[in-house]
């Protein structure tokens, strides 16, 4: 402790390494955690709009186009048509409903 003309006073550190090196760590943590979310926005990006999925819309589209193109008959033939149509495109929907499954599982 020390006096200056009665007065006294003292001096103090403060040491900051531990608090330092923590926050380091945690930057770091952060950091990690950045790094690991945006490769999994990524995965989910390329999931979403990679050629699997275009394939799908076309595939889907002709079968579309497929269902608009009838719009005659009576409903046992519009029946007819429609089961005619999901037979024919049954390897569609199978690939199509595989694709929306592995979408899911990557999001």
């Amino acid at each position: 402790m020390e006096s200056n003309e009665g007065r006294l006073y003292f001096g103090m550190g403060l040491d900051l390494t531990r608090l330092s090196a923590d926050a380091q760590d945690a930057k770091s943590m952060l950091r990690g955690i950045s790094t690991a979310a945006m490769a999994e926005g990524g995965a989910i990006d390329n999931a979403f709009s990679g050629q699997a999925i275009r394939s799908m819309a076309d595939d889907l589209k002709k079968v579309q186009d497929s269902i608009r193109g009838f719009e005659f008959g009576s409903a046992e033939e519009k029946i007819s048509t429609l089961s005619a149509i999901i037979k024919e495109n049954e390897d569609v929907i199978m690939r199509s409903n595989v694709q929306i499954k592995q979408c899911k599982q990557k999001s």
